[in-house]
């Protein structure tokens, strides 16, 4: 991964990814760290996953709801979790 000359403190690319994701634009994280200097991309992933455990949902357009629900990397979450949990079902737990 590269970064710009002058990569942003990871607390200016934290507020500018809230904000984006704020306005229901769909950040993209590897773009934020291409632009965070090395020694600060750990701490703005930390950051950015605690920011998401709580974040409120974006107020998506009818169209971004139907690509995320197609996002091919989506529905392979949710499939292994499905199957995750018909394995518990079929063990009894």
């Amino acid at each position: 991964m590269t970064y710009t000359l002058n990569p942003l403190p990871a607390r200016t690319a934290l507020i500018a990814y809230q904000m984006a994701w704020a306005d229901a634009r769909r950040p993209d994280v590897d773009a934020y760290l291409a632009r965070i200097h090395a020694d600060e991309r750990d701490a703005f992933c930390a950051a950015v996953g605690d920011w998401l455990a709580v974040a409120p949902t974006p107020d998506y357009s009818p169209m971004q709801l139907a690509e995320i629900r197609a996002d091919p990397i989506l529905r392979a979450a949710l499939a292994a979790a499905e199957e995750a949990r018909n394995a518990r079902r079929s063990d009894g737990r």
